[in-house]
């Protein structure tokens, strides 16, 4: 039995979603087919052109197989020991700051650091709100029942 696929906007009104057209890889691969090539004679065409020094194109096509088949790494952030003295949120992320000002810790580590604290920060209301409606919900039961 066929699902169909829907999506709710307003209350009570469920309206027909279109199906989700094809993705640029597979139309690339089509129009392939469509010319004779499969894949593999396509990547073939490419070594071959990027191999032709008289090609205009071989520079550009060599560099983009070097990067297809060694790409580059990403940057990574320097591992850096970094001790918070209080367990105030508001007190580390001073911390943070004061030891990017004083040149201890990269700006970049540092608004890291702090991103990190946020997120933290975060979770812990996420928690308690979530404990909170959940001792609520337990008193309207109590109430109720």
């Amino acid at each position: 039995m066929a699902r169909n696929r829907t999506s709710f906007g307003q209350p009570g009104a469920a309206k027909e979603v279109p199906k989700r057209g094809s993705g640029k890889r597979t139309m690339m691969l089509d129009a392939l087919k469509a010319n004779s090539h499969d894949e593999k004679s396509f990547y073939e065409l490419i070594v071959q052109r990027a191999l032709d020094s008289k090609d205009p194109s071989s520079g550009s096509l060599m560099r983009e197989i070097i990067n297809r088949l060694y790409p580059p790494s990403k940057a990574t952030a320097p591992l850096i020991e970094f001790d918070l003295t209080t367990t105030d949120p508001v007190k580390q992320i001073e911390q943070v700051l004061k030891s990017v000002s004083s040149g201890l810790l990269p700006a970049d580590v540092g608004q890291m650091i702090v991103g990190m604290i946020k997120d933290k920060l975060s979770v812990i209301e996420l928690t308690e709100l979530a404990e909170r409606l959940e001792r609520l919900e337990k008193l309207i039961a109590e109430r109720n029942g």
